[in-house]
């Protein structure tokens, strides 16, 4: 059984509290009322300090996750350079599997190089020689050409004297 008054300030608003307390929570008739007063005071201040622990517990728990957070992204960041390392250190792996490969059933460079040389130069060679040999009949052919050239009449000009326009 629970009794509300409207607020009221000043010891007046008091006297209802406790009237309203009194009501919920009987206290003995022997109390008079500064130490019905004081009770109060007391079971405010016990309400007072039970929320002021609430938000130091709010306080703590928010620091908490705070740090948890910063544990997580402390761990994602750690794991994201372990990969990057990983993955660094198999590239480099692989790439020197592949240059044994390389050497191992291609040759070095340096004979890639040599072997390539030696066909360019042989190809070189062979054209030499060709030239030589089809030069001077291919000198001949460009100037029989070039003199001895049949004056012709071009075929547009028997189409255009047929319609009249010559």
């Amino acid at each position: 059984f629970k009794i509300k008054f409207p607020p009221l300030s000043g010891d007046r608003a008091f006297s209802r509290q406790f009237r309203a307390i009194e009501a919920t929570f009987p206290i003995k008739s022997a109390l008079r009322s500064s130490e019905a007063r004081q009770h109060l005071r007391v079971e405010m201040a016990s309400q007072s300090q039970g929320i002021q622990q609430l938000l130091v517990a709010e306080k703590r728990a928010a620091e908490k996750v705070a740090e948890a957070r910063k544990r997580k992204a402390r761990r994602i960041k750690q794991a994201r350079d372990e990969a990057a390392s990983e993955i660094e250190q198999y590239r480099k792996e692989r790439e020197r599997q592949f240059r044994e490969y390389e050497t191992k059933y291609m040759g070095s460079k340096e004979d890639a190089i040599a072997k390539i040389d030696k066909q360019t130069e042989s190809l070189l060679q062979d054209l030499d020689q060709s030239v030589q040999q089809n030069q001077e009949g291919v000198i001949l052919d460009l100037i029989s050409l070039v003199i001895d050239v049949e004056p012709e009449v071009h075929r547009n000009y028997f189409i255009m004297k047929k319609f009249n326009k010559i």
